[in-house]
């Protein structure tokens, strides 16, 4: 096959060296479970994104994707 059928293969049988482990199981997790159930709080409260980031060392776009549940998904 080819290389990205290899890549495929590799990718679907879980043999490849990253996995997409999601929130703080991820290696370079900023945030932990229980701060971003309270960023989605503060959100819904009617704070700033941008204060609510700018609380937690993060940027609005990272807040807004919690909030709209585009990252962190699993909780």
């Amino acid at each position: 096959g080819t290389k990205a059928d290899n890549n495929a293969d590799m990718m679907r049988k879980g043999r490849h060296r990253y996995r997409n482990l999601p929130g703080e199981a991820a290696g370079r997790a900023r945030l932990t479970n229980e701060q971003v159930l309270e960023i989605r709080q503060r959100v819904a409260a009617g704070d700033s994104q941008i204060a609510v980031g700018a609380a937690f060392g993060v940027t609005q776009t990272t807040v807004s994707a919690i909030a709209l549940r585009k990252t962190w998904q699993h909780i």
